[in-house]
């Protein structure tokens, strides 16, 4: 059985741990934040959203290793995924054909508690 993804764009809204919304779409870049914080936080902040910029174009280019190691790099450093290092992670898996990734990530989203308020479904045709 062949499974073939017809989704090509994915956007989430989610209720992060903190009760912030945001809305995601794997063609976004790093999200608004809270106030406060020093030049450490700011920097991760900063960090952050090179990293998801840099998952959104390894997506775009279809380069899955890539964008995962990306994503690796988030924890590796000590930095939380944002819902657009999620979404863009989701794409990349979808853009590279693999729909069982993408919704391993999704499962992970909310394992992490960021709750999925809405997405797009998945799409896809199951054919012998």
């Amino acid at each position: 059985m062949t499974r073939t993804a017809t989704l090509t764009h994915f956007t989430a809204a989610v209720v992060q741990g903190d009760g912030g919304y945001a809305e995601g779409n794997a063609w976004g870049g790093g999200g608004g934040g809270g106030g406060g914080g020093g030049k450490g936080e700011r920097r991760a902040q900063e960090r952050t959203e090179r990293l998801t910029r840099d998952i959104a174009y390894y997506a775009q280019q279809k380069q899955l290793g890539s964008a995962q190691e990306c994503f690796d790099s988030l924890a590796s450093e000590g930095l939380t995924p944002s819902s657009y290092s999620f979404s863009n992670l989701i794409n990349a898996f979808v853009n590279s054909g693999d729909v069982a990734g993408a919704e391993n990530v999704l499962e992970r989203m909310r394992v992490r508690c960021v709750r999925v308020v809405h997405s797009h479904p998945f799409r896809s045709l199951a054919s012998a």
